[in-house]
């Protein structure tokens, strides 16, 4: 039991700071992780944001 928390903390800010720089990659503000809360349809919503192709525009 203490692992299995232990893992879960370890491994909660990381994720976070993913998700975070992926909605940053696609335009949106970090705290759309909240929409995450909401059940079923707001996970359904992040991972669409965060498989969301990007496009670059490239700087010379």
């Amino acid at each position: 039991m203490f692992f299995n928390c232990s893992y879960y903390l370890a491994t909660l800010l990381p994720y976070f700071a993913v998700v975070t720089r992926r909605l940053h990659d696609t335009g949106r503000c970090g705290w759309w992780i909240l929409i995450g809360l909401i059940p079923i349809i707001g996970v359904i919503i992040l991972i669409v944001f965060c498989v969301k192709i990007v496009s670059r525009i490239v700087i010379k």
